[in-house]
């Protein structure tokens, strides 16, 4: 929801300046979540199969580079994804808030 000052709408009394306001809505659908989230198909989470797949963990094939969002264990929604950051620092032995700002420190960030 946006308002701007416009020259072109008469205003309500003259003492005041006369005000254009807009309203803009997006819906959600596939189609937005393709297009804004650059997720294919407008899809959420991991392609797996219900009932024969689980939830890939943080850990990959390259050393020290490990996932996290709604795409890994625990999965999708705020709170999943922020979780998954959480194991994804327990992964590298983080476990503890002062040991990741050990590690911030000795990166200088």
């Amino acid at each position: 929801f946006g308002c701007y000052v416009s020259s072109h709408v008469r205003p309500l009394s003259p003492s005041r300046m006369p005000v254009l306001c807009v309203q803009v809505e997006l819906v959600g659908s596939p189609l937005t979540h393709e297009r804004f989230l650059r997720r294919h198909r407008g899809t959420y989470g991991p392609a797996i199969e219900a009932g024969k797949q689980i939830f890939p963990g943080p850990k990959t094939p390259i050393k020290n580079l490990l996932l996290c969002g709604d795409s890994v264990f625990p999965g999708i929604g705020m709170p999943a994804v922020a979780a998954s950051g959480m194991v994804a620092a327990h992964s590298m032995g983080l476990e503890t808030l002062g040991k990741q700002q050990e590690l911030l420190d000795d990166l200088r960030i």
